[in-house]
């Protein structure tokens, strides 16, 4: 129920990011996030995806706590950020459901 009540109003906690060489809004990454999470799942984090003027390692941080921050106030749960390795070898950023998700 949080959940679905959480895709429904993400635009209340939007916020604008650089993704690569454009500008975009969070609205679908958040809507992605959380319909992951009602899977029990998590979504891989893009390196392009940074706050900021550069693609640096503060930005793309600022662009994952800024994501985490905005899902808490949605949920009411914070969610787990995690580095893992993927499918090519590369280690790289999930976001994922808090364990356990009482939504």
């Amino acid at each position: 129920m949080i959940l679905q009540w959480a895709i429904n109003n993400v635009q209340l906690v939007e916020f604008t990011f650089c993704n690569g060489t454009t500008n975009s809004t969070s609205s679908g990454v958040i809507k992605s996030a959380l319909l992951s999470f009602t899977k029990g799942w998590g979504i891989w984090i893009s390196d392009s995806r940074y706050m900021g003027s550069t693609n640096d390692p503060a930005g793309r941080q600022s662009f994952r706590d800024t994501l985490v921050d905005k899902i808490h106030v949605l949920t009411g749960s914070k969610p787990r950020l995690v580095q893992q390795e993927n499918a090519q070898g590369k280690m790289q950023w999930v976001i994922g459901p808090a364990l356990p998700f009482d939504g």
